[in-house]
Formats: C-alpha cells, sequence, structure tokens
C-alpha cells in the first residue's frame, strides 16, 4: 500500500446516519454495507414488521462484479508524502457511505433501498 500522511484541520458533519463510517487512520479493509425500503404513502397508516428484507430478493441477489482480463500497469508519482486539506464540510452522510483519512488497502461498499410508494385510489 502506497501511504501517505494525511493531515487535515478541521472536519465538520452536520448528520451522520448509523450506517455511514468515519474514519480517522490507515486501515486494511473497510466494508460499508446498507439495506433499507423506503416506503411513502398518501396515508400515514404503518404496520409493524410490514416489509421483511427476506420478501425481496433484490437485498439477498449477489452483485456482478466486473473482470479485468488484460494487465494493468499503474505507476503513482506522489510528488509530496503530505496529503493537506484545511476543512471537509459535510453536510449528510447517509446508508454505507465513508469518509475516510488515511490509506486504505480495500473498501467495500454497498447500498440497496426498495422503494414503495402506495397511492389512494381515486374515488369513482
Amino acid at each position: 500500500m502506497n501511504s501517505r500522511i494525511s493531515s487535515v484541520q478541521h472536519v465538520d458533519i452536520l448528520n451522520i446516519d448509523p450506517n455511514a463510517i468515519f474514519e480517522i487512520g490507515d486501515s486494511n479493509r473497510i466494508t460499508a454495507i446498507s439495506k433499507g425500503i423506503s416506503v411513502q404513502r398518501e396515508q400515514a397508516i404503518f404496520l409493524e414488521s410490514e416489509f421483511p428484507l427476506s420478501d425481496y430478493p433484490m437485498f439477498t441477489e449477489r452483485i456482478p462484479q466486473p473482470f479485468v482480463v488484460e494487465p494493468l500497469e499503474v505507476e503513482t508519482i506522489n510528488e509530496s508524502p503530505l496529503l493537506n486539506v484545511e476543512h471537509i464540510k459535510i453536510n449528510n452522510m447517509t446508508a454505507s457511505s465513508v469518509l475516510h483519512l488515511g490509506s486504505s488497502r480495500m473498501i467495500h461498499s454497498e447500498a440497496r433501498v426498495k422503494t414503495i410508494r402506495h397511492l389512494l385510489r381515486e374515488k369513482e
């Protein structure tokens, strides 16, 4: 891992979801996964355990990964070992988002959201 020193003077995050990651320091692997159901209704009626994730195959299907078949040559030149940032301002970090100050070997992030809309029928 080609590491650099990260120097950040100030980080301002207004809102961070429990499914988001704010990591300071080097890491070998970061895995951020979020699965959720968004229900929008004209009339607010909700039942407990109404939409189990197991009812929707999109939450368990394997995501196909791209295969690199040709060799890749990468040359990285860091003219300075220091990465200096004055100020980072973030309004909102949600579902499997990552803010990482440091070096990482691997990051895997996945967010799956099923949106359901229930509209009232017009009276005839």
